[in-house]
């Protein structure tokens, strides 16, 4: 049997608010995550992704879900092995809004004035 997520409970570092941007995130460009010579596994994977368009918030849901379940038959059912899955999709979130929705939200705060008042 594969060894399950639980000897490494604590793998997921602690984010403390949305900008804080440790060293290791900031090489552009790498996820630090999985080595690049282990992503090579996927690759054919994500090539036949971005193949088939994505066209609804429903048909990513079920992308999601697909890999989570993948990932869950491999290990034995515990809370380690659930909470490793959680913590994958919370770290994914977290890094979407780092990369993505605070840059863009940035620009936007820049063009039309920030909704926050200033001390």
């Amino acid at each position: 049997m594969a060894r399950g997520p639980d000897a490494d409970l604590c793998s997921f570092p602690l984010i403390r608010c949305c900008r804080y941007k440790p060293p290791q995130l900031l090489k552009k460009g790498k996820m630090p995550y999985i080595k690049q010579e282990d992503r090579a596994r996927f690759a054919s994977i994500l090539e036949k992704l971005n193949e088939v368009p994505i066209r609804s918030a429903g048909e990513l849901n079920f992308l999601v879900t697909s890999a989570v379940h993948h990932y869950l038959r491999q290990f034995p059912k515990s809370y380690g092995t659930y909470n490793q899955a959680i913590g994958a999709l919370e770290a994914a979130k977290l890094e979407l809004y780092r990369r993505q929705v605070v840059p863009y939200d940035d620009i936007k705060i820049k063009e039309n004035g920030s909704h926050w008042k200033s001390k």
